[in-house]
């Protein structure tokens, strides 16, 4: 039902030429695990947002889709790269759970490198991107790492 609903909204946003893009802002994750099984989301959901996805496309619209939280059984980090070279734009962040908020310079770096070794594989589009975190304890150093991470790296 929600995504037929949702295909109607994709269908009314499609008559409108300024809008260049379809946000999905669907977390998945939670801080550990999916939300369902990998199979589950396969069997339920993957289907459904091609589906969607497919009608943003044929109404030229580009698609964002937005996901925090664990989501590495269905989607691994060292794979998108490979997978998705020049078909997506990808925006991600330091793990704002753990490292920006925990981690030493160097394992920022260190996370930041690994972002841009799987993402940005073979000059693919990848946006490092930072939010201020300071309520869950991101210090005015780390979100300084950060910044000079995204910056030389």
């Amino acid at each position: 039902m929600i995504f037929s609903f949702e295909k109607g909204i994709i269908k009314n946003y499609g008559r409108f030429e300024q809008i260049d893009a379809i946000w999905f802002s669907d977390d998945r994750g939670t801080q550990n695990s999916l939300m369902i099984s990998p199979q589950l989301w396969r069997d339920v959901c993957k289907n459904r947002y091609k589906d969607q996805f497919d009608l943003a496309h044929s109404l030229g619209k580009q698609v964002y889709f937005h996901s925090c939280g664990y989501i590495y059984d269905i989607i691994p980090l060292e794979k998108l790269g490979k997978e998705f070279v020049g078909k997506v734009c990808f925006n991600c962040l330091v793990d704002h759970k753990t490292v920006a908020t925990k981690g030493s310079r160097d394992e920022i770096f260190d996370y930041v490198k690994k972002l841009n070794d799987h993402l940005g594989y073979f000059n693919g589009e990848y946006i490092g991107y930072i939010e201020v975190y300071h309520s869950i304890g991101m210090s005015e150093d780390n979100y300084s790492y950060i910044v000079e991470a995204f910056e030389k790296l």
